[in-house]
Parts: structure tokens; C-alpha cells; sequence
């Protein structure tokens, strides 16, 4: 298994996209190839192989898991699905989660997650903000962030609120060694009041299948497909390739092990090459947030990047201010050319413009 070959093209590096590095195993690719008499025939109307092959890799029950046609579906449709008046949105976190509430007609309540406390989730703070009625929406591990919400502790305050809606999104757990350990998916069958929610088109590098899954209690399932489920929506091709994915043991193994030690080979080269000039988050994902502390902005600074064909996320973009960069774990040579880049374009320079 090889690494996507994009740093051999001439196309910018997109490290702003948080996609597994390496492409989808070469099987799967020339079965998509191979098999386009898929086009030729209508899918199931109600998914139920994506829904046993997600089943059975989650080890859940059947009719605790549903498919959607990514989780952007799934989390457009969750104000269909649950009651509740106002959305708690610990922030910064992903886009979708505050757009989905403004559409609904939702209150929204942003809880700020603070840079002295390493953007970490105050659960005494939340304590005293949530009330009856509310659906609190957390990313874990979450983007931008790279922060991982302790399973433990959340655990307990889903417990202790039974009347609080909790969506959980672990689409960039999956990446991770520890999501066995760490994933509420199991305990969805235990708490009426949690839902976890994963894109699997990230983690197996095919954003252009959109799939995502939702695993909560087998009534809020059955709620799902007799109310907001559309028929024969995820498609022939995605029912064919999803029951395969999920069998790509090795691929699954193997890319977790390489995001695991590339994303610590990184962080100890960001400290050992840019040093002072910038703060890093001390990451779990597969993605590295860390702000500039050279007076450049993030602007300036994506300016210069692309020049030298490198695409990354800024503040700007992802509601920090413009001193903040976000990147993905990319191909080692990759990482090593954008590290590379960085090092020669961060700047130090003292008020009359001399470089320190």
C-alpha cells in the first residue's frame, strides 16, 4: 500500500482537506472500475447492506445504526429527528453544526472553547449553561481543534442529563489507534439521549461517495427511516464499495499506525524547526492547529504558501483570528516540504521592520 502520489503531480497539496493520505485500496478502486454495470441498476431503497457491513464493523445491532448520504445529511436532518429548543455548540468547532441550527430556526448558545485552557471542554462551565431541553453538539475528536474530549468524563455528563440531546461526531476518531477505546458507539443501546455520528468517506480517502453513518438508540433509528429517510438515496455504487471498505482490515490498521506516529514525527519537527514562532495545540487528530506568533498574518502566510503550491486551512476561515494555521497529516515527503516551506516564510520582525 502506497501513499497517494500527489506530490509527484503538479496540482497545489491540499493539506486543508483532513482525508486519510493514503487513496482507498487499489481493489476497491478497480472494483468501481471493473463494475460500472452498478450505474445500470437502481440500489436497495433502504440501504440495509451498508447497514449490516456498518453493523458489523461497529459491532452494534442492526437496527441500532443507520447510513445516510454523508453525515452532512444525517446532521441536516437531525432537528427532524429530536426535539429540543436551543443547540449548544462548543466553538470553535465544525461549520456545519451552527448552520444546520440557523436553518432549523434554532436558538443557538456558543460555548467558547478557550486557547489558555488548550481549547479543551470545561464541563463545569457547560454545567452550568445547559438546561431542559437542549441539544449539545460536539466534534471528538474535534476540528480544528485536533483535541480529543475525555470519553469518561463525557460519558458521565450525558448520564447525569438524560433530558440534554448529545450529538457526538466522531468522523476524525476513526483515524485514530484508540477508537475502540474511545468511541460511544456502544453505548448508545445504554443512553436514550446520545448520538454518535460518523463520515466514512474521509477515513477511506473517497469524498466523492458520500456516506455517512448514525448509531443511537433502535427507536430514534426506526424514527429516522419512517420520517426523514429518502428511498433508494445512497446510491448503487456506495452500497457496493462501503461492505468492502469495511473489510480492508490491514488498510484500516495500517493507516491509523501511520497517522499515529507521522502526526508525532511532525510535532516534534514543528518544535524543533519553527520553534518560538509558533504556539502548537498538542494534537490527537489527523490534522495540527498551531498559531503564528510572528506578527504575520494567516493571510500573508497562505499568500506564500500557495506560491510554492500548498493549500492549507487559516483562521479566517475556521473562526480563530488571523494569527491561527490548520493543516492535515499529508504523505511524509509532503509534510517535510510544507514544514520546509514554513521554516523559510515565518518571519520574525521587530516594530521598524528589521528581522530579529
Amino acid at each position: 500500500m502506497r501513499p497517494s502520489e500527489k506530490e509527484d503531480s503538479e496540482a497545489p497539496i491540499d493539506f486543508s482537506q483532513n482525508l486519510n493520505p493514503f487513496v482507498s485500496p487499489i481493489n476497491i478502486l478497480l472494483f468501481i472500475k471493473d463494475d460500472l454495470e452498478a450505474l445500470n441498476t437502481y440500489p436497495e431503497p433502504y440501504g440495509k447492506k451498508v447497514r449490516q457491513a456498518s453493523a458489523n464493523f461497529f459491532n452494534i445491532p442492526y437496527d441500532a445504526v443507520a447510513a445516510g448520504v454523508g453525515s452532512t445529511q444525517i446532521l441536516f436532518n437531525i432537528p427532524q429527528l429530536i426535539s429540543y429548543e436551543r443547540a449548544i455548540i462548543p466553538a470553535p468547532t465544525f461549520w456545519e453544526y451552527q448552520v444546520l441550527n440557523e436553518r432549523a430556526g434554532k436558538e443557538i448558545h456558543a460555548v467558547p472553547l478557550r486557547e489558555e485552557n488548550n481549547f479543551d471542554i470545561d464541563f463545569e462551565e457547560l454545567e452550568q449553561i445547559v438546561q431542559a431541553g437542549d441539544a449539545v453538539f460536539l466534534c471528538n475528536i474535534n476540528n480544528p481543534t485536533s483535541r480529543v474530549v475525555d470519553h469518561t468524563a463525557l460519558l458521565e455528563f450525558i448520564k447525569k442529563h438524560p433530558e440534554i440531546y448529545f450529538i457526538v461526531d466522531e468522523t476524525y476518531l476513526l483515524f485514530a489507534e484508540s477508537f475502540d477505546k474511545e468511541s460511544l458507539t456502544h453505548h448508545t443501546g445504554e443512553y436514550a439521549n446520545l448520538i454518535v455520528i460518523i463520515s466514512i468517506s474521509k477515513f477511506f480517502s473517497i469524498p466523492g461517495v458520500r456516506i455517512g453513518i448514525m448509531i443511537a438508540s433502535k427507536e430514534l433509528i426506526k424514527k429516522y427511516y419512517d420520517m426523514v429517510y429518502i428511498p433508494f438515496s445512497l446510491g448503487s455504487v456506495s452500497e457496493k464499495v462501503i461492505p468492502r471498505l469495511f473489510k480492508e482490515l490491514s488498510y484500516i490498521k495500517r493507516s491509523r499506525k501511520f497517522i499515529t506516529e507521522e502526526r508525532n514525527r511532525v510535532v516534534q519537527k514543528v518544535e524543533n524547526k519553527l520553534g518560538s514562532r509558533v504556539h502548537m495545540v498538542s494534537p490527537h487528530g489527523n490534522f495540527i492547529l498551531m498559531k503564528v506568533q510572528t506578527g504575520q498574518t494567516d493571510k500573508q502566510i497562505a499568500s506564500m504558501l500557495l506560491e510554492r503550491d500548498i493549500i492549507i486551512r487559516i483562521g479566517s476561515e475556521i473562526s480563530l483570528s488571523e494569527s491561527w494555521l490548520r493543516f492535515c497529516i499529508h504523505t511524509k515527503k509532503n509534510n517535510d516540504y510544507l514544514l520546509k516551506i514554513l521554516d523559510e516564510i515565518l518571519i520574525n520582525e521587530n516594530e521598524d521592520g528589521a528581522i530579529k
